[in-house]
């Protein structure tokens, strides 16, 4: 007998007003181009354009391998941050909903 996943039985997660989802990707951009984060993975991104150069599939090469890195070279601060910024969202927005 299987039993439910644990998806199927529970509530949808919460949703952020729109005004509240671009307030937090500003600040999530702005910290990335703060730390480095964006000139790194542009540097990166260069670089597998110029290996692959002349094979006719250099984008598709570059998101492939490039999403992976760039998302695990995300500092741990700006995680930390930004994961502190989004429960304050919702704890403001919890309330309001009282």
């Amino acid at each position: 007998m299987q039993s439910e996943s644990p998806e199927a039985s529970s509530t949808p997660p919460p949703t952020l007003p729109r005004h509240e989802r671009h307030r937090l990707e500003c600040l999530l951009r702005e910290r990335l181009v703060r730390c480095g984060w964006r000139d790194d993975i542009r540097a990166h991104c260069l670089d597998i354009l110029e290996k692959n150069k002349g094979t006719g599939s250099e984008i598709d090469k570059v998101v492939r391998d490039a999403i992976p890195i760039a998302r695990a070279r995300v500092p741990d601060n700006v995680k930390a941050e930004l994961l502190k910024e989004i429960e304050g969202a919702l704890k403001g927005q919890n309330k309001a909903e009282q």
